[in-house]
């Protein structure tokens, strides 16, 4: 007889929020213990005799909740960007980390194309004297003693895939070890290195590169005396947790450029002995270096060094780094210096040569957490990139650029972008005479109150696009002697300066623009902008170019040449203090977009349109969207609109003065509503339209679940509302249902009263719907049908109002197969939306061995699906800032029916094996799928994972900022959740129960 305990993990509904705003989905797990079974007897010899088993099984349930969820800091559309888990290169200047991107495309390409030995033939060869051997089936590759010949950069081509180097005996080294073990990505380790005699080696160049399984490797032995070039020696050696260069005899160096680049998983690395005398290159020497918290080039010689450029490129762990002692009296580039030092709150550069210095692009960008820097006496003289010095210096307060001798500068864009906190900067001596590109010059520097810029030279400029875009603290701005004469675009160049209450242009020299995009949106303080004096004969360009400037009473456009202008979209959306607005001259026969070009002007009443000719136009979407006041519109014989898209012109306010109808002035022509008179009019009855002096339905049906199984009930509100301030009478309402989908006649409630089904099958005259009134019918369904099918419902309302007039509304739902459990009201931008209803391992015996189980078909009767497809885990991100967010799962104890037995540090262990992340596109419709090609997947995802009942809840998904936005779900196979039980677990005749809490926090 077997005694057997049944396990069984269930699932409720439900949650609670940590104080981070962590929305939590539980599943339940339970186990049942039941008494002794009679089972069939067998003879057995007592030497077989087996310890009692005991059997276990479990099932796992959840459910869902959100929390209200908190915002972090603005996201940094156009910050640098970089991970400590894996190396990246990015670009903050005019001039990029070309090199290092370069290698790194290699890298993916290269580890992507490993080929793994077929064969199972040991591989010889030589290399000098020395004698190697690879056994592809281990893939140990053995060095034997000799003499390594001068050249060893192709020595090992003929082989890949080499997991471990042994050397067997003393192997001395001839005068280069460059390219070594290069690109060996599947190489773990390496033993024995201290056989390999270096004394003679001047090359160690690429010796390691992209070496990226390596965790330990031990150089502590190299002879480095003769070495003249380290260049990318430990290039993308990323795996390295640890090494030991802090003996090296560097005196001959002359070479170091990205000697540790992309070396993110080191901690420490001690350089405080290298004797850098000879190097002329330090080019992104510690590039990438991201797990670097600390770092000693205190007592580095760098008399000779002439590049600089990125060497402490997105070394964003330094909190700490002293370059006082640098002598760069020889140095010409600083490129990307020390961009992406996020960490890092102070820089000492006072005694900084930067005389011989070129290019500065880049040279601070991403300094987060700066808060000054002391660069007032720099030498500049030499310099003549300036691109993105300062971007994105965040918290940067202070910065003296008094004495910065700009002469010959020709790049200052994005030189000042993003220092939010600067509340001062002069720059009124600078020398622009030179400069061609001042775009994003000042971008989102909203913390400026004040700006001098009225003795800039921009004779030479031709872009100015974002040079002001959102320096929202600016008050006033003197820009009335820009010589703007060479300037092609000027987009964005004021947008989003709400706090400028003028803006003298007039002198503004626009003959060669092209692109005026945005030029003046969202300047939401200016009262008046004299434009009268612009030449646009070259732009093509106007979309968004008054966007949002909401306090503008008036704005004369009427001299715009617009012969040659081919997007206007949101060209005026948003003036909404504009009540007149004269358009009668523009040429818009080479325009293709308008949409939204005047919503939103609710100001606006009377538009003439007559000369516009939109034969090219493709797109007039939301063209006058929430121009509500816009009661007069004259149109010519080629304005035409409608007939192409949407153009929103909003329904005339149903009073008792007005029919809805517009009607000609000069002709009687009429349309029945806006959107006929947009769509019908075909420029065949010319004339100037306006209101026709003289009721509006709303119609909604929400099911109270979208996804449902088939054979369940489904509860239908339809709500009918009269919008208008006049009355609609003999209204009917009609349901059609489609097949799969039966109404309870029964279940028939209006305004909460019981009511006949024939009030909602279009039996029953409703009577009159008084203005504002609305009706609410509730019914129920039942759904029947096969899986994946959906079964839409639509509604028919009708009424008199000057003719019959109607209006219709659907919805639909899906019949599902899934052992899912959904979130019923969906409100918030990010939150679970569904989980596993449950794990069931049904029954197990007891045993005094642990054994592990697994999921069985049988217990899945009802919804199979669930064997082939598995479970999943599904939440959305739908926030406007994509600041990430974190999935996790914990198994609670396990207890009874009762809770009178705990399971307390039981050691059961719920295992999820092969999961992998799905990215959903068009959630709960009828075209909802996997996309197989998604961006901004989370980069941390847990394949497998195993959860302790009662332990600390672990992390399944971790999206960073820009990461994640959307619906995603994390897939489990059906066949890889197991349940492990320790010996002896559990009493008998019991059922028990543990709880998986999906956690979804909105911070990674």
């Amino acid at each position: 007889m077997k005694k057997r305990v049944v396990m069984t993990i269930a699932g409720i509904m439900g949650g609670t929020f940590t104080s981070s705003a962590v929305a939590l989905a539980q599943t339940k797990t339970s186990v049942e213990e039941r008494g002794p079974v009679q089972e069939s007897t067998i003879s057995i010899p007592d030497s077989e005799i087996l310890a009692e088993e005991k059997e276990v099984a479990a099932t796992i349930e959840s459910t869902t909740t959100t929390s209200t969820i908190k915002t972090t800091s603005d996201s940094l559309e156009k910050a640098l960007e970089a991970t400590t888990s894996e190396t990246s290169s990015t670009e903050s200047g005019s001039a990029s980390q070309s090199s290092a991107s370069q290698h790194r495309k290699e890298i993916e390409t290269e580890e992507t194309s490993l080929k793994a030995q077929t064969t199972s033939t040991v591989l010889t060869g030589m290399i000098g004297t020395s004698q190697w051997s690879l056994d592809p089936t281990s893939g140990e590759l053995t060095i034997g003693p000799g003499v390594f010949s001068d050249d060893v950069s192709s020595a090992f081509d003929s082989i890949s895939n080499v997991k471990k180097v042994t050397f067997s005996g003393p192997v001395k080294a001839g005068k280069s070890l460059k390219s070594l073990f290069s690109s060996w990505f599947a190489l773990l380790s390496i033993e024995r290195l201290d056989y390999l005699d270096t004394s003679q080696v001047t090359d160690m160049s690429y010796m390691f590169t992209n070496c990226t399984g390596l965790q330990t490797l031990d150089v502590s032995n190299f002879d480095t005396s003769q070495v003249t070039n380290m260049s990318m020696m430990f290039y993308n050696c990323r795996g390295l947790q640890t090494l030991d260069v802090s003996n090296f005899e560097t005196s001959q160096v002359t070479d170091m450029s990205y000697m540790f680049d992309a070396c993110s998983g080191l901690q420490t690395l001690d350089v405080s002995n290298f004797e850098t005398s000879q190097v002329t290159d330090m080019s992104s020497m510690f590039d990438a270096c991201s797990g670097l918290q600390t770092l000693d080039v205190s007592n580095f010689d760098t008399s000779q060094v002439t590049n600089m450029r990125g060497m402490f490129f997105l070394c964003t762990g330094l909190q700490t780094l002293d370059v006082s002692n640098f002598d760069t009296s020889q140095v010409t580039d600083m490129n990307n210096m020390f961009a992406g030092c996020k960490a890092l709150q102070t820089l000492d550069l006072s005694n900084f040569n930067t005389n011989q210095v070129t290019d500065m692009a880049g040279m601070f960008s991403s300094c987060d957490k700066i808060q000054t820097v002391n660069v007032s006496n720099f030498d500049t003289s030499q310099v003549t990139n300036m691109r993105g010095m300062f971007s994105h210096c965040w918290e940067l307060q202070a910065l003296d650029v008094t004495k910065f001798d700009t002469s010959k500068v020709t790049d200052m864009s994005d030189m000042f972008y993003g220092c939010k906190e600067l509340q001062t900067l002069d720059v009124s001596n600078f020398d622009t005479s030179q400069v061609i590109y001042m775009s994003d010059m000042f971008g989102e520097c909203s913390g400026l109150q004040t700006l001098d810029v009225s003795n800039f030279d921009t004779s030479q400029v031709i872009y100015m696009s974002d040079m002001f875009g959102e320096c929202r603290g600016l008050q006033t701005l003197d820009v009335s002697n820009f010589d703007t004469s060479q300037v092609i675009n000027m987009s964005s160049m004021f947008a989003d300066c709400r706090g400028l209450q003028t803006l003298d242009i007039t002198n503004f020299d626009t003959s060669q623009v092209t692109n005026m995009s945005s030029m003046f949106a969202d300047c939401r303080g200016l009262q008046t902008l004299d434009i009268t004096n612009f030449d646009t004969s070259q732009v093509t360009n106007m979309s968004n170019m008054f966007d949002g400037c909401r306090g503008l009473q008036t704005l004369d456009v009427s001299k715009f040449d617009t012969s040659k202008v081919t997007g206007m979209i949101y060209m005026f959306r948003d003036c909404s203090g504009l009540q007149t607005l004269d358009v009668t001259k523009f040429n818009t026969s080479q325009v293709t977009y308008m949409w939204n070009m005047f919503s939103g002007c609710s100001g606006l009443q009377t538009l003439d349109l007559s000369n516009f000719d939109t034969s090219q136009v493709t797109n007039t979407d939301e063209m006058f969207d929430n121009c509500d006041a816009l009661k007069k519109i004259t149109l010519g014989a080629k304005s035409i609109f409608g007939t192409k898209t949407n153009t929103n012109l909003p329904s005339i306010a149903d009073t008792s003065l007005y029919t809805g109808r517009w009607i000609g002035v000069n002709t009687s022509n009429t349309y029945s509503d806006s959107n006929t008179f947009m769509s019908n009019y075909d420029g065949s009855v010319p004339d100037t339209y306006v209101w026709e002096k003289a009721s509006v339905l709303n119609s909604t049906l929400e099911p109270s679940s979208v996804r449902v199984h088939s054979e369940s009930e489904v509860e239908w509100t339809w709500k009918i509302t009269n919008s208008s301030s006049k009355s609609a009478e003999n209204v009917y309402s009609d349901i059609t249902l489609p097949e799969g989908l039966k109404i309870d006649k029964n279940s028939v409630k209006k305004n909460n009263l019981p009511v006949s089904v024939d009030d909602i099958n279009g039996m029953n005259n409703l009577g009159t719907l008084s203005s504002n009134e609305t009706v609410t019918f509730t019914f129920k369904t039942i759904v029947s049908g096969k899986p994946d099918k959906w079964l839409e419902l639509m509604g028919k309302v009708t009424w008199e109002d000057n003719g019959i007039r109607t209006v219709n509304s659907s919805n639909k739902v899906k019949i599902i197969d899934e052992e899912q459990k959904d979130k019923g009201n969906q409100t918030n931008d990010l939150e679970l939306l569904s989980v596993p209803v449950g794990f069931r391992y049904g029954i197990l015996n007891k045993s005094n061995t642990p054994q592990t189980i697994h999921l069985n078909a049988r217990n899945y009767q009802t919804h199979t699906n669930v064997v082939t497809d598995g479970f999943y885990t599904r939440l959305r991100d739908d926030r406007t800032k994509d600041n990430g967010w974190k999935l996790t799962a914990q198994l609670s104890d396990f207890s009874d029916e009762t809770n009178s037995t705990v399971l307390t540090n039981s050691g059961i262990a719920l295992k999820m094996e092969n999961m992998k992340i799905e990215s959903i596109k068009n959630r709960d419709t009828p075209q909802e799928s996997i996309d197989q090609n998604p961006t901004g997947t989370p980069s941390t995802v847990s394949t497998n994972e195993t959860l302790i009942s009662g332990q600390a809840a672990k992390t399944l998904i971790n999206a960073q900022a820009n990461e994640g936005h959307g619906t995603w779900q994390l897939r489990i196979p059906f066949d890889k959740v197991s349940l492990t039980v320790p010996a002896n677990t559990g009493e008998i005749n019991k059922n028990y129960t543990a709880t998986l809490t999906w956690s979804l926090d909105d911070t990674p």
